[in-house]
């Protein structure tokens, strides 16, 4: 892991009530203009420990460490990631 990555922020995950793995994507673009559910995002991995997350109207986006894989189910929510400042 490179240094760059440490700096990162790591991706929040929580559990269901099943015990499956769900990961927490952030809601809104970095900025906090753009609403996920409204406008949309992409989402990619970069290698294995790296997920990107682009806003589908401004393009910007979240750099996300991977700990603990990538579950199948994701959900969205600004709690964990708050906006660039």
């Amino acid at each position: 892991m490179d240094a760059l990555s440490l700096q990162l922020p790591n991706a929040v995950y929580r559990t269901d009530p099943m015990g499956e793995s769900i990961i927490v994507l952030p809601a809104t673009c970095p900025r906090g203009e753009h609403s996920f559910q409204q406008v949309g995002c992409q989402t990619r991995t970069a290698g294995d420990d790296l997920l990107r997350v682009t806003c589908g109207a401004c393009g910007d986006e979240w750099t996300l460490r991977l700990t603990h894989g990538m579950p199948k189910r994701a959900e969205l929510d600004d709690e964990p990631y708050p906006p660039a400042s």
